[in-house]
């Protein structure tokens, strides 16, 4: 209740008070994560000194989990790096290296992790001497910059800091402003603030959205846990393909400080691909987050080849050619020749795993591969469950969140993502403006909307899997828009800038030519109750489709699901998931919206699934781990 986390805000509160005020020195030493309340902790001591080592961590990321600081952080903070400083690192909930924190202030020294307990003593001999003296930070009156010594100085900055928030989250994540709030009471004495801290986190957490954000923390903590297999050990990697998607999934084996080897017929592409890499390793440079040994290295790490015997040694091999089934078979059968002990992973996402070939797993990375978390990794029928495991600890080392799924036609994502785009195309042949759909699941917290992601994905890549889909699920995967025509006249979106919102010089709005070639007309349907009636149909055509697969046994269960639709589509995690939503509105709500739509239009498209049905009746509940 907000009563116990008040209580027990007040207690911790004290406790640090205690700390801060004894009347001998206090250093904490930091040598690995200090996030949160560690930090907290942290900044109740006289002094802090970090290891200079990658594996520090410092700050403050509570946001991040819809809760706003608690041991005291909005108001030390403050006084110890100054207002705006202050804001802007609880608000974005970063996490700053030894190095960082050092430079913006939020530790007193960074020395090598041998030296600092020595230089803990000489900090205490120095105080007991007399010759040094340290003051608590919540003695401190809060660091001021010139706008924040003026009258209205605190207030012009947390408006301009809750509008950037706002600008950002659309209103969705309501731990941010109040953080705002609790920094601005730094002002006043630091046991006033204090209690205003409390009770802003108090409110924090009784919300449904940290309790959606935690669940989605702990979830990640299940990842490892998919598989009943024994993960190998990777200690070399070969990519088969050095295109977009091959050469972005050799850069994370790179990073990770595995080595890998590049194979590509092209020595076109194997240019182009060291380019990238060395760009890659220029700008992390230039912007301080990798040294130039580093990036040495991280080159180093990569080999670059037009043949197969360099893929000899290697512990797993991921396929990221072109989809066609005869090629990727062909290349199978070489690399079980050059490397007969090594795991074979395909990056397929529109064939199946088991048509490809015997013992094969899936490791479906999202493009651009060097970005986005989710990987599938696509349990076949005749998979090794060792290998699976390996491929799930593989992708956790590569910092991605995997997610087991079965070899069905779309896998999870590109399946429900196609009922999505089926239905966008639906409600723009009916006349609702494209910028209207698009707004709408914006302000729901979708990263963009079908057609902005459509033009991102590429008309081309998007032709071919409603294919696959239509041909697998019949034509509720179908739309009445023909992409086709634009795929003909070169308008793949992005890639070829022609798409519906590009060229960008028509200044947000959409690309007319790029709708004369699809037939779609416009305003005829919108009105400002539209919005809500968009969103309805298209969440509705995503959680039905999440029920089938649930249903099918595509995905292990409705967590894992939501967790993959919230990394692999951006779906807004402050909702905890589609189904952990639809535990929200209520399954009956879900049901009865189906139903209504499917009459309406008079066909079956949206009619709520047996699966879904049954789930009502009998009062489930699809995400007990969030109750």
């Amino acid at each position: 209740s907000q009563r116990e986390a008040r209580d027990l805000m007040g207690r911790v509160h004290e406790l640090f008070l205690k700390l801060e005020r004894l009347p001998v020195p206090s250093v904490a030493l930091i040598n690995g994560p200090c996030l949160g309340g560690g930090f907290e902790l942290a900044l109740a001591c006289h002094m802090r000194i970090a290891a200079d080592s990658p594996k520090v961590k410092i700050g403050l990321p509570e946001t991040q989990l819809g809760l706003i600081p608690g041991f005291g952080g909005t108001q030390r903070l403050p006084r110890l790096i100054g207002l705006t400083a202050a804001i802007k690192a609880i608000t974005a909930g970063r996490q700053f290296g030894a190095a960082d924190a050092l430079r913006r202030d939020l530790i007193d020294e960074c020395v090598t992790e041998s030296m600092m307990y020595e230089r803990a003593l000489h900090i205490f001999a120095a105080v007991r001497s007399g010759a040094w003296q340290v003051r608590p930070v919540g003695e401190r009156s809060p660091r001021k910059t010139p706008l924040e010594r003026m009258p209205f100085g605190p207030r012009l900055i947390a408006r301009k800091a809750r509008q950037a928030v706002l600008d950002e989250t659309g209103g969705n994540y309501p731990a941010p402003l109040f953080a705002i709030g609790a920094v601005l009471e730094s002002m006043k004495p630091l046991e006033e603030g204090l209690s205003a801290e409390a009770a802003a986190f108090s409110r924090m957490a009784s919300t449904v959205i940290s309790r959606n954000l935690i669940g989605l923390y702990f979830l990640t903590q299940r990842l490892k846990k998919q598989s009943s297999g024994t993960p190998k050990r990777i200690e070399r990697a070969g990519v088969l393909g050095a295109g977009v998607m091959g050469r972005g999934i050799a850069l994370l084996f790179a990073k990770a400080g595995l080595p890998v080897v590049l194979q590509d017929i092209s020595n076109g592409a194997l240019v182009d691909a060291k380019i990238f890499f060395e760009k890659y390793a220029t700008k992390r440079v230039q912007r301080g987050r990798m040294t130039e040994a580093e990036a040495d290295a991280f080159l180093g790490r990569i080999t670059v080849t037009n043949t197969y015997e360099m893929l000899q040694g290697t512990d797993i091999v991921v396929e990221a050619i072109v989809e066609r089934l005869d090629i990727k078979q062909q290349v199978l059968t070489e690399v079980r020749m050059h490397a007969p002990d090594a795991i074979f992973a395909s990056n397929t996402s529109s064939l199946s795993i088991a048509e490809i070939g015997e013992g094969l797993i899936g490791m479906h990375f999202f493009n651009p591969a060097e970005k986005m978390p989710l990987v599938e990794v696509v349990r076949g029928e005749t998979s090794d469950e060792d290998d699976i495991a390996t491929a799930v600890a593989l992708a956790l080392q590569l910092g991605k969140k995997p997610v087991v799924v079965a070899d069905t036609p779309g896998f999870l994502v590109n399946r429900v993502l196609g009922a999505y785009f089926a239905e966008a195309g639906y409600l723009a042949g009916e006349g609702y403006p494209i910028a209207q759909i698009d707004a709408a699941m914006e302000e729901f917290g979708m990263p963009m909307g079908p057609f902005r992601l459509l033009d991102e994905v590429g008309m081309d890549i998007a032709v071919h899997v409603a294919k696959n889909l239509t041909e697998a699920y019949g034509e509720r995967m179908g739309s009445p828009i023909d992409l086709t025509v634009l795929v003909d006249a070169g308008y793949l979106g992005k890639k070829t800038d022609r798409g519906f919102w590009f060229p960008k010089q028509y200044a947000g709005k959409p690309n007319e030519e790029t709708l004369g070639l699809v037939g779609i007309k416009g305003d005829v349907r919108f009105s400002e109750g539209s919005r809500s009636a968009i969103r309805n149909r298209l969440l509705g055509a995503m959680i039905n489709e999440l029920f089938r697969c649930l249903d099918e046994g595509v995905v292990n269960d409705a967590a894992m699901a939501d967790l993959a639709m919230i990394f692999g589509t951006g779906f807004p995690p402050y909702t905890g998931g589609p189904f952990a939503r639809t535990d929200t509105v209520g399954i009956g709500v879900i049901a009865q919206n189906l139903s209504s739509l499917s009459l309406r239009r008079s066909d079956d498209r949206l009619e709520p699934t047996d699966f879904l049905l049954r789930a009502r009746e009998q009062g489930t509940v699809l995400r007990p781990d969030l109750q």
